[in-house]
């Protein structure tokens, strides 16, 4: 396994830099929705990502671990401002455009028929939110080196799981799916330096 370049005292900029000049792939599937969501960084020296568990009065992933975020409606111009949109109403977090650093290949969703779009940003520190509890029901902060290590094991075609999905323990409960396979392209471009 690769260096966790977030430790390296340049890491948020050398990741930046690798997210800004990369070119997502982008999914097209007939008759998929799209979604956007954020992968967020925050914090100086223990640097976690943003989780949120989605209430159970959500349409659709109830109960599960995501990333915030949500489905593209027509007066998003971009499935940036969706995900910023989305991310704000779940969580009372305002992110501006220019704060993002880059997009991670679309990923999509085998139940619900979307297509998500990720975007990472960094967030020195994490501000007060206000959770909309129709939307999420709770707020977790893992921190990245937790999810690299042996207690976040990917397992592969466990638990009825597709090959290639990966799988992290937060907490009490399980990444996966979508979810997971956005985490795991993430860390491996920040332990890899590359996709």
């Amino acid at each position: 396994m690769g260096t966790n370049i977030l430790e390296k005292p340049n890491g948020i900029e050398v990741a930046q830099d690798i997210l800004r000049s990369r070119k997502a792939k982008i999914l097209k599937i007939q008759g998929a929705r799209k979604a956007g969501v954020l992968l967020i960084i925050y914090g100086r020296r223990n640097k976690k990502i943003l989780f949120i568990k989605r209430s159970n009065k959500v349409r659709y992933h109830q109960g599960e671990i995501s990333l915030p975020g949500g489905a593209y409606d027509s007066r998003d111009s971009s499935l940036v401002d969706t995900a910023i949109r989305e991310t704000s109403e779940e969580i009372g977090l305002s992110i501006e455009p220019s704060a993002i650093w880059g997009q991670l290949d679309d990923v999509p969703t085998h139940v619900s028929n979307f297509v998500i779009s990720p975007f990472v940003t960094h967030l020195d520190h994490l501000p007060s939110l206000r959770v909309n509890l129709d939307e999420a029901v709770d707020v977790i902060g893992t921190p990245v080196r937790a999810l690299l290590g042996a207690q976040s094991k990917r397992l592969a075609g466990s638990r009825g799981l597709r090959s290639g999905i990966g799988f992290f323990r937060v907490g009490e409960d399980i990444v996966w799916g979508a979810t997971g396979t956005i985490v795991r392209q993430f860390l491996d471009i920040i332990t890899y330096g590359k996709d």
